[in-house]
């Protein structure tokens, strides 16, 4: 089952992909070479100054398109900010691809979640988390 895991530290974003179904990252348009430690396949770590992250996670037909994409708005620890993660879904000639959109708010949203909060197609499970 595949994983895909989208953290945030001090508005720095890091994405994870576990050793099953992921076949490809690309973020902001570069790809992101395989680490092959353990469980984990693919990882991107933000450095420098936060700024809005794209990313695009390509993974093979064990993955089951049953779900929408989705918004997701998570407070940031201290309360003082807004997470944000959208992500949508595509098929095509037996590939997934999940794509990605992550910014940091320096306001709250009223619809703010505490951390961390799921998402999930079949065999894939996905956390947003601080």
């Amino acid at each position: 089952m595949a994983d895909i895991n989208i953290g945030v530290n001090n508005g720095l974003f890091t994405v994870t992909l576990d050793q099953w179904e992921w076949t490809g990252l690309t973020v902001n348009g570069t790809p992101v070479k395989p680490v092959n430690q353990g469980n984990v396949q693919f990882q991107f770590t933000q450095t420098g100054s936060p700024a809005p992250v794209h990313f695009r996670a390509v993974a093979n037909q064990n993955i089951d398109i049953v779900n929408p994409g989705n918004t997701l708005f998570m407070k940031s620890r201290d309360g003082s900010q807004t997470h944000m993660s959208m992500i949508s879904y595509s098929e095509a000639d037996g590939v997934v691809t999940l794509n990605g959109y992550l910014h940091s708010l320096p306001f709250p949203f009223s619809e703010d979640q505490p951390s961390p909060l799921v998402f999930s197609q079949g065999r894939m499970t996905g956390t947003f988390h601080t």
